[in-house]
């Protein structure tokens, strides 16, 4: 009796600073970057539009390197590009002298004006971009 062995290989994606490469087929979707967060993602986000430019409601402030909530700060760590519009971010969180590490989807809308952040347990939050301009 002859037995076959079947290997899968299976991209797994962990962004550190190095340079831009493809981990699979040229359409993958799951490409590995410096870890910084995509552009698409950067700006004032809050959960009421209009209290864009307050810190009333949820604001979130979102750069390259870091997410910036009103009652805690996080420093990006890892990201995981899903396609243009989701991304997986591993971040080092603190807030009165307390830090955790936390994993959340980021998943913007076709629109681009509305981002959903999910945790293991579900959604966490839902935002409205705020105009550049108030």
């Amino acid at each position: 009796m002859r037995c076959a062995l079947s290997v899968s290989l299976t991209c797994a994606l962990v962004i550190a600073p190095v340079p831009a490469i493809s981990c699979g087929g040229a359409d993958d979707g799951n490409q590995l970057s410096p870890a910084a967060i995509p552009t698409q993602f950067l700006g004032e986000w809050n959960s009421r539009l209009d209290a864009c430019g307050t810190n009333e409601w949820d604001p979130l402030i979102i750069d390259a390197h870091s997410l910036d909530f009103s009652d805690y700060a996080g420093r990006v760590q890892r990201i995981i590009r899903h396609g243009a519009r989701a991304i997986t971010i591993s971040a080092d969180y603190s807030a009165e002298g307390h830090g955790w590490q936390r994993v959340n989807r980021f998943v913007l809308s076709r629109s681009g004006t509305e981002l959903t952040i999910h945790a293991p347990g579900g959604v966490l939050g839902r935002y409205h971009r705020c105009p550049v301009s108030r």
